[in-house]
């Protein structure tokens, strides 16, 4: 749902944007400083480095779309903070513009925005709405509450963003309001209950049973137990990066799909398409060269979120 670098949105409105999300992440610095216990900060590196790889995953849809999971919501529940999911997001949404373009620097701060910001806060807080009142189901199991909560925050985590992008390319004089929401409505409706509502439930009941440790907010986490928890989780977001490149739909995305069918010369364009020079692709051949990349990508989220977690740490002490 990466909103075009050029043309999309009006260069004063993606000022706005930029505001906001640098306000936002005065609060989500705060929370880091506060909240983060020390023994998350590899947890939370490795979930960043799962949520990059994890979205080069696009499933097919229907129409000649894709759609693929955005992981904010997932985050934030997990670390039982929306600044977590922000924070995640945004380190995420800087490298796939970096290294491949997506999105680009215009538009950035909208795309954190809505993917980062919005989409932690829905699900999150949709989270813990419905966990609340599910509760009061007593032929309900705890678990299944739970799970229930984290399907549907999930779902619309994404299914609400996308109105929200809708809306603001109609703003942006983009297209028509009403074609835009029916048709992003309708593609991420659907990728919302599998790309983001299925996946997530799956991976947050796999933690809950595997690791519950890792959902207490608590230090009771041995060194040997993160240093397997480092090694595994960036094997398999790796893992997963290099299997997207063979298995991934090639269809654009819910969003793009829509900017084609509504107006196929008005899509915007990108002014930066990464940091890769063009001959790689000859040189390596396609495959080689999206693994390459997105096994580079993988590794520089890991790291970043972990030094970035740990300097914020340090500075406080």
């Amino acid at each position: 749902m990466h909103i075009l670098d050029m043309g999309a949105i009006p260069l004063e409105q993606c000022i706005i944007y930029y505001i906001i999300i640098l306000i936002a992440g005065y609060f989500a610095v705060d929370w880091v400083k506060n909240n983060l216990k020390d023994k998350q900060i590899p947890f939370i590196a490795v979930i960043s480095a799962g949520v990059l790889a994890i979205q080069t995953l696009n499933i097919p849809l229907f129409a000649g779309a894709s759609g693929h999971m955005v992981g904010a919501a997932l985050v934030a529940i997990i670390f039982r903070s929306p600044y977590a999911g922000f924070i995640v997001l945004t380190v995420v949404l800087i490298i796939q513009a970096i290294l491949r373009g997506d999105g680009g620097f215009t538009t950035l701060g909208v795309n954190i925005f809505n993917m980062g910001l919005l989409g932690s806060f829905i699900g999150f807080y949709s989270f813990k709405g419905l966990k609340s009142i599910l509760s009061k189901f007593k032929q309900i199991k705890p678990l299944l509450a739970e799970n229930i909560s984290v399907f549907i925050a999930c779902f619309l985590s994404l299914f609400i963003v996308s109105l929200v992008v809708a809306i603001e390319l109609w703003i942006g004089g983009t297209f028509p309001l009403i074609e835009g929401l029916l048709l992003m409505g309708s593609f991420h409706f659907f990728a919302g209950l599998i790309g983001e509502g299925l996946i997530s439930t799956i991976i947050y009941s796999t933690i809950k049973k595997v690791r519950p440790d890792l959902l207490s907010l608590n230090e009771n986490t041995s060194n040997g137990k993160t240093k397997n928890l480092l090694i595994i989780g960036v094997i398999i977001a790796i893992v997963i990066a290099i299997l997207a490149v063979f298995v991934a739909s090639s269809d654009p995305d819910g969003l793009e799909r829509t900017l084609e069918l509504i107006d196929p010369n008005n899509v915007g364009e990108q002014s930066f398409t990464g940091i890769f020079p063009d001959y790689m692709t000859e040189i390596l051949g396609e495959k080689l060269f999206e693994i390459v990349a997105s096994v580079i990508g993988v590794i520089i989220a890991f790291l970043v979120v972990l030094g970035i977690m740990n300097l914020i740490k340090k500075r406080k002490n």
